[in-house]
């Protein structure tokens, strides 16, 4: 060891400081005399193997196995005593021995190395969200809930595929103490409050935000609002677009999450819409204490009814301002179709579920919807988003259900085709996953 070695001339560390959590101990330096006993014991063993070396010769072999277990047995004792008397410690597989000055410029980064090694994993950061298209529980659906005396009837053939934190759907009408009048005002809706149990079994929050929450008034909204909050259905949206009432938030599993409901149909000023997008952004930023990013939905009840094709000019024109202002995620209803997905700056718009529960049995597209699974992961970049495309079919009886294989691929493989994506997720599409 030289001796401009920074604090250590005729010194070095044999084992790590930090490694074994004891002070470093020297192994030069030592007194003279204990050297020279060490030596004279080394001479005494040397002996000692060379009679056992000279017994070894003769021909009886058990005599013979037996020198040689207590060979063995002595230089193990021997071994060990050496180990103790110079300090030697085993060595971990996980943790290198460093020598000399050089550890005291590589502790610090050692250390915290070794302490996130046996740290406890952390949970992941995720949340799940389900999301249905329009929810008409009227006119004929109503007639054939009372014919077969059965309140769940809609949704008795429908089961959520997977397990998820929230369901959510747009709920396309008052739920009221009214009675009817559907059958002769087709297109007056109101809901028994007697569905509510077989509503709350399928779906967690409802959006208000649509031309037929209002088909009775102001005393309607406000009795779908009471009736919604005595079931445990949260609501968010508001059918006049009152700031409000248009979002909520909420929070699983550490992902924060905004949702936010319009009503195109409805005189509006389009810039406060984008002004709550900013401050639902501004708000999670303000009470993150931990740099939690947030995620914001826009549930938009717009379109040309029964357009297959693409959205139009307005829906498309919204939807980009929507994004740029800081949206992260647009699912579309009103159209009673399934109409294409875009992929905007690495966001994703779905313009149109279409139908989950109606009675337009008028054509094959407004008896066929898709349903939405939403995955979100908290990461270091922000949230990691994937999607699962669940397509639906409605009966002739407007009983939902998933699917069947035929169906779906069909639905699928047209989705795809009429997507403005990229061909990477084209193909997850058609598979019902990206």
């Amino acid at each position: 060891m030289s001796k401009g070695s920074a604090g250590c001339v005729g010194k070095r560390w044999r084992t790590h400081p930090a490694a074994y959590g004891r002070p470093p101990l020297l192994i030069e330096g030592r007194q003279k005399n204990t050297f020279i006993k060490d030596v004279f014991l080394l001479d005494k063993i040397a002996k000692f193997f060379k009679f056992c070396y000279n017994t070894i010769m003769i021909n009886n072999r058990l005599v013979y196995l037996a020198i040689v277990a207590l060979i063995l047995s002595i230089a193990v004792f021997v071994f060990s005593l050496f180990w103790q008397k110079y300090n030697y410690q085993p060595l971990s597989l996980s943790v290198k021995i460093l020598h000399s000055f050089e550890t005291s410029s590589l502790l610090a980064s050692a250390v915290p190395q070794i302490q996130s090694a046996i740290e406890p994993e952390i949970k992941s950061q995720s949340a799940s969200l389900f999301f249905a298209g329009d929810i008409m529980l009227d006119r004929s659906v109503w007639l054939y809930t009372q014919k077969f005396q059965d309140y769940n009837y809609p949704f008795a053939l429908f089961k959520i595929p997977e397990k998820f934190d929230w369901r959510i759907a747009n709920l396309e009408g008052p739920i009221t103490n009214y009675k009817s009048v559907a059958q002769v005002s087709r297109m007056t809706f109101t809901f028994s409050s007697l569905l509510l149990p077989a509503l709350k079994n399928n779906f967690d929050i409802v959006s208000l935000a649509n031309n037929h929450t209002t088909n009775f008034g102001q005393k309607g909204l406000s009795q779908t609002r009471a009736y919604l909050t005595t079931s445990s259905i949260q609501y968010f949206g508001d059918p006049n677009n009152l700031v409000n009432f248009m979002s909520a938030t909420t929070s699983v599993n550490g992902v924060s999450i905004g949702l936010l409901g319009y009503n195109q149909l409805s005189d509006y000023d389009f810039s406060k819409i984008l002004s709550e997008v900013r401050s639902l952004k501004s708000a999670f930023a303000l009470s993150s204490g931990r740099g939690e990013v947030s995620f914001v939905i826009i549930y938009p009840h717009w379109g040309t009814e029964y357009q297959t094709l693409k959205p139009n000019s307005q829906q498309v024109a919204e939807a980009h301002q929507l994004l740029d202002a800081g949206a992260d995620l647009i699912i579309g209803s009103h159209p009673h179709v399934i109409e294409p997905i875009e992929e905007y700056q690495g966001k994703y718009i779905f313009y149109s579920l279409g139908n989950f529960i109606f009675d337009q049995y008028f054509s094959l597209e407004t008896q066929q919807g898709l349903t939405l699974g939403v995955y979100l992961t908290k990461t270091e970049q922000g949230i990691a988003t994937k999607f699962k495309l669940f397509p639906v079919q409605i009966s002739q009886t407007s009983q939902v259900s998933i699917a069947g294989r035929k169906v779906r691929d069909q639905i699928l493989k047209s989705l795809a085709k009429l997507s403005q994506v990229n061909t990477s997720t084209r193909k997850g599409i058609e598979m019902g996953e990206f």
